[in-house]
């Protein structure tokens, strides 16, 4: 295992630490004792890891619940964080979720509809997590990072970043949308002393497809652990990082086959899932 308090500091901040790919990288950054930031949405959960992280390895943690998907919530994290008097040395931004839906074809959302699915809603929900909140919270942390000279900054993206996605098609607009904004950093920042990286799993054992809605992920599963092991060897060393190398396969092969093939073989796979949401939305 790479030494990566050394590198970085000694604080790091994981978001959407409650469970899945966050918890595996609070643990992970724990037992190489770092003091670690938690935030999510389930303020029983967050206190719970703290508790046992504090406990198994004697290290300093602050939990903060916070949404980050409201239009406030991250600057009310990083002036939580201010207010404990903590820097972030490396920021692991995990915080995310997609939504498996027919684009435009819910009636309930219309604006005076209020038993619907809210499909727009969560449509917009996407960009305000998965493209607002890493842009906000990016731009508040770089410049600590870039004074002191050191720093990290992991910003998880996704293999559906790499493809059309119809019936996901806003969620692979958003993690093309960290793709992009971590490589383009990852040049901006190398000579500051900061490690940009974008991190992109492919199927991975979390309560992702859970909130996605009634589908099911083909092919072979990751575990959160492999995810983390993945980010901490890449980190510092390349700008984005594919895990496992059976997405490394799919991400090489998408490269060469043309995209309207592959949204072609994604949409046949992908809508029965959506009109099953649709069909058992209430008000439908």
């Amino acid at each position: 295992m790479r030494d990566l308090k050394s590198r970085y500091g000694s604080r790091a901040l994981v978001t959407g630490a409650t469970s899945g790919l966050g918890e595996a990288y609070a643990r992970s950054l724990a037992a190489m004792g770092f003091d670690v930031i938690l935030t999510g949405r389930r303020e029983d959960r967050l206190n719970a890891l703290a508790a046992e992280l504090k406990s198994t390895h004697g290290i300093a943690v602050l939990p903060i619940a916070c949404d980050l998907q409201s239009p406030t919530g991250p600057a009310s994290l990083v002036q939580q964080i201010h207010d404990h008097g903590w820097e972030v040395d490396l920021f692991i931004n995990n915080a995310g979720y997609g939504k498996v839906a027919q684009f435009g074809d819910a009636a309930s959302d219309e604006p005076n509809n209020t038993t619907g699915n809210n499909a727009c809603k969560d449509m917009l929900g996407m960009i305000d997590l998965n493209c607002r909140a890493v842009t906000e919270l990016t731009h508040h942390l770089l410049p600590g990072m870039r004074k002191r000279q050191r720093g990290g900054i992991v910003i998880i993206s996704s293999v559906a970043a790499y493809i059309p996605l119809p019936y996901m098609s806003v969620y692979a607009a958003t993690k093309a949308f960290d793709l992009l904004l971590a490589e383009g950093l990852f040049h901006e920042c190398r000579r500051d002393g900061v490690d940009i990286l974008a991190v992109a799993p492919g199927v991975t054992k979390t309560e992702f497809a859970q909130r996605a809605g009634s589908v099911r992920f083909k092919g072979p599963s990751r575990v959160p652990e492999q995810v983390v092991r993945t980010t901490w060897r890449a980190i510092g060393r390349k700008p984005r990082v594919v895990d496992g190398w059976t997405n490394n396969l799919a991400v090489a092969i998408l490269s060469i086959i043309p995209r309207r093939l592959a949204a072609y073989v994604v949409a046949k796979s992908l809508r029965s899932s959506a009109m099953d949401q649709t069909s058992s939305s209430p008000g439908q």
